[in-house]
């Protein structure tokens, strides 16, 4: 199963990066985020301005799942500059074979981490494909 999103954030792409690194550096809002090494050497996020790709920041963390079963999933995060700020693409996916429905458990993923790092900034969070409907049931969030 996984999850696509793309989030807009009213603040620059370096403050977006920081904010959201910082609170997921100590397991974020459920404390079970990990940040994981980029190609550029760093720790959850690594800088790509100096490339001009267009993508400012480009990062990874893992996330257990609660329950009991913990599963570990991936997100994967890239940050591009915006008229009104940012712009978060947000992809989450299981790592486990056979996770065809999730219950949720991917869109929890994004959405637990950006209301974690950007609640009190405000943002405005986007479906852009059919990969993850908003869950049923309000236990998820």
């Amino acid at each position: 199963a996984c999850c696509k999103l793309s989030i807009e954030i009213p603040i620059s792409t370096t403050e977006a990066m920081q904010t959201l690194n910082a609170s997921l550096a100590n397991g974020g809002p459920d404390g079970s985020y990990t940040l994981q090494s980029t190609a550029e050497g760093t720790l959850g996020f690594g800088d790509l301005r100096p490339f001009k790709t267009g993508v400012d920041f480009i990062g990874q963390v893992h996330h257990m799942t609660s329950g009991p079963k913990h599963y570990v999933d991936t997100i994967d995060f890239t940050i591009t500059a915006a008229k009104t700020g940012s712009v978060v693409k947000a992809f989450s996916i299981s790592l486990i074979g056979g996770a065809l429905g999730d219950n949720g458990q991917n869109y929890k993923n994004i959405k637990m981490a950006m209301d974690g790092a950007f609640k009190s900034n405000g943002y405005k969070l986007s479906h852009v494909d059919d990969s993850c409907p908003e869950p049923e049931s309000p236990l998820m969030m």
